[in-house]
């Protein structure tokens, strides 16, 4: 499996598109029935299938398919009518219709793109990295190859290898049983609320996104309900995904007195599987920092750091 980095690089396809030839995101009616948007892989009906023309015809030279809904996108291909056209150009082309496609994945807001062909000969100047997914499975990999000198790096794991959870997950501690899931609508502003007041308005908004999201993109670690007499009590942390971007995590938090229970690692569980549920193969935990990166890596044997990514899209926003 191939991850691309999308932010930091600039894609630009269309001032890079030759003159004389057109990006389309769609078909025209008359090529409809001969290539049906959602037809190909990935991703099926949430796929978009991008070409590039020439500007006085509609037929499709170069195409590529992207998914809405998993951030994968698949090799170039060349249509009858590409075959006709020089090999400089051609290149050119697919070059193009490769950007715009990753393009187009940065604008459904995915930080990451994931491939199962490499695209370094379309795109030399991207970044790409390829995940290890043969050496995950046989769990050959060395710590020093799922690791990497930096703390505020992007993690990614294999969905596929944690385990499905419960709807409610619940842990008996010493202190009385917590329940990890996804949180209710009617607690919204009480959750917003309460992570503004210990962990800032940054993180908040983060969930306040997820709360939008339909199901809610989070999860929460919290007592069952009239276990204390006020409702901030109950909450014990959070976990959110698709608040900052999409297929990313960025927003955990846990109330200091119940750290070191492993409640962290029920929650990211949970989101994992969720993220999963949701069609993401890849769950990307976003610049974690050095606790919870070193916490994550000795509990989660397949979470490894992106290289590239030593700077995470999480630090770009401005501190709130």
């Amino acid at each position: 499996m191939y991850v691309h980095r999308l932010y930091e690089t600039p894609l630009n396809p269309w001032s890079l598109c030759p003159d004389g030839y057109a990006i389309e995101h769609h078909l025209t009616p008359a090529d409809a029935a001969n290539y049906p948007i959602g037809c190909s892989r990935p991703g099926g009906s949430s796929s978009t299938r991008l070409f590039v023309r020439r500007v006085d015809t509609s037929v499709p030279l170069v195409s590529i398919v992207v998914s809405n809904g998993d951030g994968s996108i698949a090799p170039p291909v060349v249509e009858y009518e590409g075959r006709h056209v020089d090999n400089s150009t051609r290149h050119m082309l697919m070059d193009t219709v490769c950007r715009a496609g990753l393009s187009r994945l940065w604008e459904q807001n995915f930080a990451y793109a994931f491939s199962t062909h490499s695209l370094s000969a379309y795109l030399p100047d991207r970044d790409e990295w390829n995940y290890p997914v043969d050496k995950i499975a046989t769990g050959s990999m060395t710590p020093k190859e799922r690791d990497i000198e930096a703390d505020n790096a992007d993690m990614i794991i294999d969905g596929l290898s944690v385990p499905r959870q419960d709807e409610i997950v619940r842990l008996k501690l010493d202190f009385g049983v917590v329940e990890v899931r996804r949180p209710y609508a009617s607690e919204s502003r009480a959750l917003i609320d309460w992570v503004a007041g210990e962990f800032g308005g940054g993180w908040a908004s983060e969930l306040g996104a997820a709360l939008q999201n339909t199901p809610a993109t989070a999860v929460i670690a919290s007592f069952p309900r009239g276990t204390f007499a006020t409702t901030n009590e109950h909450f014990v942390g959070f976990m959110t995904f698709d608040g900052l971007m999409r297929g990313f995590e960025t927003a955990v938090g846990i109330l200091k007195k119940y750290r070191g229970r492993q409640i962290a690692l029920a929650i990211a569980l949970k989101l994992i599987d969720l993220m999963v549920r949701n069609g993401y193969r890849y769950p990307i935990f976003g610049g974690t920092g050095p606790t919870l990166r070193r916490h994550f890596l000795s509990l989660l044997p397949t979470l490894h750091a992106i290289p590239g990514s030593e700077q995470s899209m999480f630090y770009r926003a401005i501190q709130c």
